[in-house]
């Protein structure tokens, strides 16, 4: 996040820049009455999030540490707005009994 690279290939404000506009094109090519679903990993998840809730560098690493694997967010867009409805639900691994499928990251 300091703008070291360490073992990534890009930095972390490049990251959130590809982030936001996979987004802007996702949200392009659907129709506004649309919903489309989307599967991807925590650290996509968090850099959404952190745009929709306005979370600041040093603290989005918590987020993306809680995050549960098969966990859903969703994601209330409108034009020029993103909210997040959810995050994190994992109701689906909860109700399944079976709390060794409940893993992070």
């Amino acid at each position: 996040m300091n703008g070291e690279h360490n073992d990534y290939s890009e930095s972390f404000a490049a990251f959130r820049t590809r982030c936001r506009q996979a987004l802007a094109a996702l949200l392009d090519g659907t129709p506004s009455s649309g919903a489309t679903w989307v599967f991807t990993s925590g650290g996509p998840i968090s850099a959404i999030v952190q745009d929709a809730l306005a979370i600041a560098n040093e603290r989005i690493a918590e987020l993306t540490f809680a995050l549960v694997n098969t966990g859903v967010a969703k994601l209330r867009c409108r034009p020029g707005r993103v909210q997040a409805a959810t995050i994190n639900q994992y109701a689906h691994l909860e109700q399944a009994g079976r709390s060794e499928w409940i893993t992070y990251r």
